[in-house]
């Protein structure tokens, strides 16, 4: 344990923390350690919630701007400032992890006909994720969908787990189709272009089966502040706050 000190302004006695002996994987000589804000009572929001608050956000910018991350509740408490907003459910067999249930995808402004049993395993937010994992019934309609939406474009190999990919090579102006994450309470999530392909991709893919754990990926998040309100028990997204 030791005195963590926040901003060089807010101090929380005896923080307890781990210390890595042995790392392998996700860590290099750039890597100072690991944060932890999920769910767990050792992590660093619950640890915080009673100073700072039991909330926080983050904003993943796009390549060509800056993100945030604010603990304590959003970069910004103005009025004005509109969430949409949808339940956050807690796992009982693992509490650390932050759950929400989507409900539907929107492609070029048609909701997709898929069966809400389909969603029931629910979706982790999931920042360290790269792409969106959806359940197979889900991530096929949407293939569709996509796949016809693109039509004008030549198809290119799969990369890796990526299966719609295009070939852009001499085109200078690609259309991508608008797409839309529906989760519960009414949220709704529009992607920009760089939050739907993903290196000439559709920047998705299938999880094992309708009964696996989804996982929404910081790359579907990106230029929200995805607002984590523990407390009050919601997820909420902000576009283009970043």
């Amino acid at each position: 344990t030791d005195t963590l000190t926040i901003s060089g302004s807010t101090t929380v006695r005896n923080f307890r923390f781990g210390c890595s002996h042995a790392v392998r994987g996700k860590f290099s000589d750039l890597t100072a350690g690991t944060m932890s804000l999920g769910g767990g009572a050792q992590s660093l929001l619950a640890q915080t919630a009673r100073s700072l608050g039991n909330a926080f956000s983050y904003c993943v910018p796009q390549p060509s701007a800056s993100g945030f991350l604010s603990i304590g509740g959003p970069v910004t408490t103005n009025s004005t400032t509109v969430f949409a907003t949808t339940p956050l459910v807690r796992s009982a067999i693992n509490p650390s992890l932050y759950l929400v249930r989507l409900q539907g995808i929107v492609v070029a402004g048609r909701r997709l006909r898929i069966p809400p049993v389909a969603f029931s395993a629910g979706a982790v937010m999931d920042s360290s994720a790269v792409i969106t994992q959806l359940p197979p019934t889900a991530y096929r309609a949407l293939r569709r969908a996509f796949r016809s939406a693109m039509r004008a474009y030549p198809r290119s190999g799969a990369t890796g787990t990526l299966d719609t990919c295009y070939d852009f090579l001499g085109v200078a102006n690609v259309r991508v189709p608008a797409v839309s994450l529906v989760f519960g309470g009414g949220a709704v999530v529009v992607l920009d272009p760089p939050a739907v392909m993903l290196g000439g991709c559709l920047a998705f893919t299938a999880t094992s089966s309708d009964l696996a754990l989804g996982f929404i990926g910081n790359v579907q998040q990106q230029a929200h502040e995805v607002l984590y309100d523990v407390a009050a028990g919601g997820v909420g997204f902000r576009r283009g706050a970043c």
